[in-house]
């Protein structure tokens, strides 16, 4: 493990107990004052849910990665890559980076390990693909969370219209500036090296490559028919996320209405849109305590609120990691393995992937 990501690590989980401290500090305050004991409350509240709650939910969130991961092969076969095993092998290793490392810097994993392994699919169209889910799953994400805000029993805090507003202005602007990119190609072009090219001509042609990706791969999935059947799981995804949330909170005995689910999904999101620590520990604690104070308001959360947040981190992450797990065997890729390729991930150029895998391929 090289410098870089032991610094990236330990930064990042500087950052994830500083974000914990938030929710834990003032509920342990709280609880002291009251002449209760806080470790005793939250264990009272972890025992309080049935084991078989904690399964239904498990199964609840498989379907949403499967459906997730499946999301994806239906994105890249458009792209010439017909074998469905392939890609729906690289995106469940690609997933699990995702959550294993630190600030989000596995997002890069999954489309670097697709353009290695794969003939016909090139870095930046696989790039061009996950720069799609991200954009259209923000502007869903950020809806959702403008109308649980406008809908919630209870006026939301700053930090959660700030968060709001900041998502809505960054997926907004990234959607403006791929329009741009589609029907006024050339204009966009000569901005793009004109600002950021002015600063970085490197950055600049990265971002034309991956722009190109996504343009390429979001007219693929036009002409292709694949349009419908990808809303359609996006739907599903983001469906039975919610449903899952609901099922789990109540479990725990917060009372929340079924709606709710959408909106304690949306602020989630946004603040794991943050970079933070393996796992998202802090951000998931730090986001859904702000997301059920839209519903229960402050009194009503306690021990219980904390206990609900960290055991749906956890199980999330024990099935992304496990369920990428036998893939990672497959492609003989071990602990190390995956830790070398983020590295390689992140260092790489454009072309880099292509380039290993024509070597490889010889």
């Amino acid at each position: 493990m090289n410098r870089r990501l032991v610094a990236q690590l330990a930064g990042s989980l500087v950052v994830g107990a500083a974000l914990l401290a938030l929710v834990m500090r003032p509920l342990f305050q709280e609880l002291s004052a009251q002449g209760q004991s806080p470790w005793q409350a939250l264990g009272d509240a972890f025992v309080s849910v049935s084991p078989g709650s904690l399964v239904v939910y498990g199964l609840l969130f498989l379907v949403v990665h499967v459906t997730r991961v499946w999301r994806w092969v239906v994105q890249v076969q458009p792209l010439g890559e017909s074998d469905r095993r392939l890609i729906f092998r690289v995106c469940a290793i690609g997933y699990a980076a995702i959550v294993a490392f630190p600030f989000r810097i596995g997002e890069v994993v999954r489309p670097y390990l697709l353009a290695r392994e794969s003939d016909n699919v090139g870095f930046e169209a696989a790039l061009g693909t996950a720069v799609t889910e991200r954009v259209i799953d923000g502007l869903v994400i950020t809806g959702l969370l403008f109308v649980a805000v406008w809908t919630a029993p209870i006026a939301p805090g700053p930090a959660v219209l700030a968060a709001g507003t900041a998502s809505a202005v960054v997926f907004a602007s990234a959607t403006i500036g791929l329009v741009l990119f589609v029907v006024a190609h050339d204009l966009a072009v000569k901005l793009l090296h004109g600002t950021i090219g002015r600063v970085s001509a490197g950055l600049a042609n990265r971002l034309e490559s991956m722009l190109e990706g996504f343009v390429e791969g979001l007219r693929s999935l036009g002409r292709s028919g694949t349009l419908v059947p990808f809303f359609v799981l996006t739907a599903v995804y983001w469906g039975v996320n919610a449903l899952g949330i609901w099922w789990l909170a109540r479990s725990f005995g917060l009372m929340v209405p079924l709606y709710s689910g959408l909106g304690l999904l949306a602020v989630l999101v946004v603040g794991l849109m943050v970079p933070g620590a393996p796992g998202f520990l802090g951000n998931f604690q730090l986001a859904l305590d702000r997301g059920l104070r839209l519903y229960l308001g402050d009194a009503a959360i306690g021990a219980t609120g904390l206990a609900f947040a960290l055991t749906m981190n956890v199980i999330q992450l024990v099935l992304q990691i496990g369920f990428a797990v036998p893939f990672l065997a497959r492609s003989h890729i071990g602990v190390r393995g995956l830790v070398d390729l983020q590295q390689q991930a992140s260092d790489a150029r454009p072309d880099d992937a292509d380039e290993e895998r024509d070597a490889t391929d010889a």
